[in-house]
């Protein structure tokens, strides 16, 4: 039984004399990723993972974060609710006394926040300053 990705390569590639004897054809595994580390850069190869990673916390923290301050918006709204401040004058409130409970209540998440981004740009000039010494050609990286 043959994948798509096999099949895909079976119509793409020439039939080969081993083929038309009915030999399956041999498949060198190192060949791929021989030409995806061709096409890639040494340290690109390396740094793949580790940017999704990266962008990965940062996107989990964003949303922790985002959730949060949504979370004590509509708390806030449901208090006003319950007291008898509704509609657009309830949100207009909740909005104002979010925004300065938000900033002491979630300062750690937001803290957390912004340690991810920084470790980030720290990470990316530190990338930059690697390809500028090579481009200038220093040899010494450090």
């Amino acid at each position: 039984m043959t994948s798509n990705h096999e099949r895909d390569e079976q119509q793409t590639q020439p039939p080969s004399d081993e083929r038309s004897r009915g030999e399956p054809r041999r498949r060198d595994a190192a060949v791929p990723e021989a030409r995806a580390e061709h096409r890639m850069h040494p340290s690109a190869a390396s740094g793949a993972d580790g940017a999704a990673r990266s962008a990965g916390r940062i996107m989990s923290a964003m949303w922790l974060y985002t959730a949060l301050r949504f979370g004590l918006f509509f708390a806030l709204f449901g208090l006003l609710w319950l007291v008898g401040v509704k509609g657009f004058l309830g949100a207009v409130i909740a909005l104002v006394l979010s925004v300065p409970l938000s900033f002491v209540l979630l300062a750690k998440p937001r803290a957390a926040f912004a340690a991810v981004l920084e470790q980030r740009v720290d990470a990316r000039r530190a990338r930059q300053a690697e390809l500028d010494a090579k481009l200038r050609g220093d040899d010494d990286t450090s």
